[in-house]
């Protein structure tokens, strides 16, 4: 793409006149402007370089111009390349992440309410990807524009007039005849030159460019692959490990409860009437702690429960919920097994403590009427005194106390019913006919 000289067609004369022995240029091109600088008018007639040295001392100004165009086209093969590999680099597909069973927990097992089925089916799923490099979109553009822009950059290292032909060869108007005139203009500049030889040290890179990103695509397409697969595999052990191990976690609570219920129906089965004291101290009776009163029987207030507890029955509200929601995650139809109306064995010890309370009640009210007649009859209070005696079973009678034969060393007896109407103690008030402090003949 010759650069044609602005002189004016007397002053080539001039220069033609001066020069001897110089080849002509005959034919007609016209293609003498193709590589002209934008805005300037290249001439195409025929003869108005008749001589050679003429046409190249006319366009040797142009020469540095032309090799920073032949540079920039090759620099602009060079970026639609890297446009191109990297276009093709990002269509691998996305990244699969290698899981962990701490991950798989975090992300999904832990809360499964709270879990992206979306997400986790995705990451369970077979692999979708590419297959091949081949397979990935842009890989025959990447292939394309790298080999021309890699032919431009060897041009560059060789012949200035192939580099001239591979950057203004795409017009088709550009013969063999406009190169051969490029060629012979730019070897008379040795600073042209030496820009276009530079710029193929400049571009070097072009030659693996398409290598390293087929072969970064390659790993990506091995490893996404082997990620999902190892993927899979960890999930289906960790669905088993998390659905196994919330049934395992309540059917141990259950057989738990069982076991509790078999030993507290045992205790109270084996339970003395007299044994309060003993079942007082057991922590699993229910009775730890609590008062005795021998109005009060203590195994009324047992419930004995039915049926065998399984892991469904003792789940909490939230122990139900999770599993229902871990399974719901999972796609699995496991479910909790419920069992047939389990009750738990109980002891109702806030029922047995209010009773106590109130045969309490009922003693201090009618310990106060004692009192009280004991302070107006002299023979009243030395009845109570004498049912003292008798009721802490001394050996020492107290003086006044009835020795009659046939009075019994016995509560029961002293606190009779006659001893009551006697005194005026209804026996709403106090209904206990073993109770100590009172007595009479």
């Amino acid at each position: 793409m010759p650069f044609l000289s602005s002189l004016t067609e007397e002053e080539l004369k001039k220069q033609q006149a001066a020069q001897s022995g110089g080849a002509t240029i005959s034919g007609q091109s016209s293609v003498l402007n193709a590589g002209a600088p934008q805005g300037q008018k290249g001439q195409s007639s025929s003869g108005q370089f008749q001589n050679l040295n003429t046409f190249l001392d006319a366009n040797k100004d142009n020469t540095s111009a032309m090799a920073d165009k032949i540079v920039g086209d090759v620099g602009s093969s060079v970026d639609e390349a890297n446009k191109a590999t990297n276009t093709f680099r990002n269509s691998a597909g996305p990244e699969v992440k290698l899981e962990t069973a701490d991950s798989l927990n975090q992300t999904y097992y832990n809360d499964p309410a709270k879990a992206n089925k979306a997400d986790y089916t995705a990451t369970k799923a077979n692999y979708k990807g590419p297959e091949l490099n081949t397979d990935v979109a842009g890989y025959d553009s990447a292939v394309k524009t790298t080999n021309a822009a890699k032919n431009k950059v060897a041009g560059l290292s060789g012949d200035v007039g192939e580099a001239a032909r591979n950057s203004f060869g795409q017009n088709q108007a550009y013969s063999a005849g406009a190169n051969k005139l490029d060629s012979a203009l730019l070897g008379r500049d040795k600073a042209a030159q030496a820009k276009i030889k530079g710029a193929s040290t400049q571009f070097q890179g072009i030659n693996d460019l398409l290598s390293g990103a087929t072969n970064e695509v390659s790993n990506k397409i091995a490893t996404n692959k082997s990620n999902t697969s190892a993927n899979q595999n960890l999930m289906a052990n960790q669905e088993n490990a998390a659905i196994t191990g919330q049934k395992s976690a309540l059917q141990a609570k259950a057989d738990a409860e069982n076991l509790k219920q078999k030993n507290l129906n045992n205790l109270y089965a084996s339970a003395a009437p007299d044994s309060f004291s003993q079942m007082s101290q057991n922590q699993d009776s229910g009775l730890s702690g609590a008062q005795y009163d021998q109005n009060v029987d203590w195994h009324n207030f047992f419930n004995q429960g039915t049926g065998t507890a399984t892991a469904g029955s003792v789940a909490s509200p939230d122990e139900a919920a999770k599993f229902s929601a871990l399974a719901g995650l999972m796609d699995k139809s496991d479910t909790l097994d419920t069992g047939q109306g389990f009750t738990q064995s109980s002891f109702n010890r806030s029922g047995y403590d209010s009773a106590v309370s109130a045969e309490q009640a009922k003693r201090a009210a009618a310990q106060k009427i004692i009192d009280d007649k004991a302070a107006a009859d002299a023979q009243a209070a030395q009845n109570v005194l004498n049912s003292q005696t008798l009721g802490a079973k001394s050996s020492t009678p107290q003086k006044g106390a009835p020795v009659a034969s046939g009075v019994q060393d016995d509560l029961r007896v002293l606190s009779d019913d006659g001893f009551l109407k006697k005194y005026g103690i209804p026996k709403s008030a106090y209904n206990d006919p073993g109770a100590a402090y009172l007595g009479g003949t």
